[in-house]
């Protein structure tokens, strides 16, 4: 039994009561109380309080260790969709590190979950910016955990905890087929790191990762207008002129780039977390980011430029997407000592 003040999660009385929002959700549990974690390296500083509140988010400090849970999922290459999970309900992170704890209590919604969890950490790290702006980052140095408790009807007990790993990706088993080859050596030759091609392609990536979120948004904006060389309200019309070269119609787009710009205005000026469209919009502006990075340096591939449409000419998609109808999921439980 710890007592460690922060280390919430390795009170519970037992380790059974456990799931991911990605696999499973959290939907047995919705009306109970919650509470969303995220925790950060920090920096001592004395003659601050142990424990402070902005808004909703309480800010919690103290050393380390503190419990988590943690789920890790990989897909299996191959034609079944069938995913790895790993979880691990003991991780112990920051050992003998000044931690700060940012903690949010809610009740857990009956349905998207994930979106709760994307608008808690927009409320908690909103909170830790103003916090950095009015001292600095020192308190925040660098994420180390990040996840969902879960409490008793009662609201007094942790009976579990969800892990916030999401925005998994299904990947299409493309094969490489010597056009990838060819244009990947021709990348090894033409890609230089000092070149808006360069930060473009970084600014793509770091969306990618992230998924559809408001900040994602906002990263293609500026990997299209590092590709274009254009800002402001010169951007739209470059490109579609962009476009217009490469002898791409862009009026089938469901969203106009018009209106994706528009999108990057209710982030940007607006302030939105979760602006209407934005879901839609980054999977649009992902697909023109990829269609001008290629163009960029003249590369060809047979791979879709919008990530995972199920088209291939060396597969049978019809057959493949069908038999991911029905993905599998494949658990493994890390045990710790004494266990059973």
């Amino acid at each position: 039994m710890t007592s460690n003040p922060l280390d919430r999660l390795a009170r519970r009385t037992s380790p059974t009561e456990l799931t991911d929002i990605l696999t499973q959700g959290a939907a047995d549990y919705a009306g109970n109380r919650c509470m969303y974690r995220l925790g950060f390296i920090a920096m001592e500083l004395p003659d601050l309080p142990a424990r402070l509140q902005v808004g909703r988010v309480v800010f919690a400090r103290g050393i380390g260790p503190v419990t988590t849970q943690r789920t890790s999922v990989v897909q299996r290459p191959g034609d079944e969709l069938i995913f790895e999970k790993t979880l691990d309900p003991f991780v112990s992170v920051g050992d003998a590190l000044p931690l700060m704890m940012l903690e949010i209590d809610d009740k857990l919604p009956d349905e998207s979950v994930d979106q709760a969890i994307d608008r808690w950490y927009a409320e908690a790290v909103g909170a830790a910016g103003f916090v950095s702006a009015l001292l600095d980052e020192r308190l925040f140095q660098r994420p180390v955990l990040e996840d969902l408790l879960i409490f008793d009807e009662e609201g007094r007990e942790v009976i579990g905890a969800a892990d916030a790993r999401m925005r998994l990706r299904h990947f299409l088993p493309y094969p490489i087929s010597e056009l990838e080859l060819e244009a990947l050596r021709q990348l090894g030759e033409a890609y230089r790191p000092d070149s808006p091609e360069s930060a473009a392609a970084r600014w793509y990536l770091r969306a990618a990762q992230a998924g559809p979120l408001a900040d994602s948004v906002v990263f293609l904006w500026i990997a299209i207008d590092a590709l274009l060389g254009a800002d402001g309200a010169r951007v739209v019309p470059a490109l579609h002129a962009r476009f217009d070269e490469l002898g791409i119609d862009l009026t089938p787009l469901p969203i106009t780039p018009g209106r994706l710009y528009g999108l990057r205005g209710d982030v940007v000026h607006g302030g939105k977390e979760q602006p209407a469209g934005l879901r839609e919009g980054f999977y649009v502006l992902e697909t023109l980011t990829r269609t001008l990075l290629r163009a960029a340096l003249d590369l060809e591939s047979l791979w879709p430029f919008q990530v995972g449409q199920p088209w291939s000419p060396l597969k049978d998609m019809d057959a493949l997407e069908a038999s991911w109808a029905s993905p599998q999921v494949k658990l493994s439980k890390r045990q710790r000592a004494g266990e059973p």
